[in-house]
């Protein structure tokens, strides 16, 4: 059972969820905590970290809850839209900066390790 609840999700969302959003907060909050324990070996047992994880998993949910089917752009005359296509591969994501927050690398793209050894010229 994941540390945040469908109760820290609609915070995020500043409001009460729905009977059928609660339940689907629940599944997604435990796929996103077993998605953050695979990267970080102390997420349930450092109780620092508790605060930072129930954030990071309840705003990853909301994201998802948010826009649940993935309309990037919307248009009105010979209506279309565009969905974005990470609705694809399930949309729960943690951000770089969560990542961060929670004492690993991001994705590892573009990130740079500001606490590397240097010296000086």
């Amino acid at each position: 059972m994941a540390l945040a609840t469908p109760a820290d999700v609609g915070v995020q969302m500043m409001r009460d969820l729905s009977d059928q959003e609660t339940a689907l907060a629940l599944a997604l909050l435990d796929t996103v905590e077993r998605r953050l324990a695979r990267r970080v070996s102390d997420l349930l047992t450092n109780a620092d970290k508790a605060a930072t994880v129930i954030d990071v998993e309840a705003a990853a949910v909301a994201r998802v809850l948010k826009n649940a089917d993935g309309f990037r752009s919307e248009s009105d005359g010979d209506y279309n839209f565009t969905r974005d296509v990470r609705v694809a591969s399930g949309f729960l994501l943690i951000l770089d900066e969560e990542w961060l927050d929670l004492g690993v690398g991001g994705s590892g793209a573009y990130s740079i390790d500001l606490l590397a050894d240097w010296t000086a010229p």
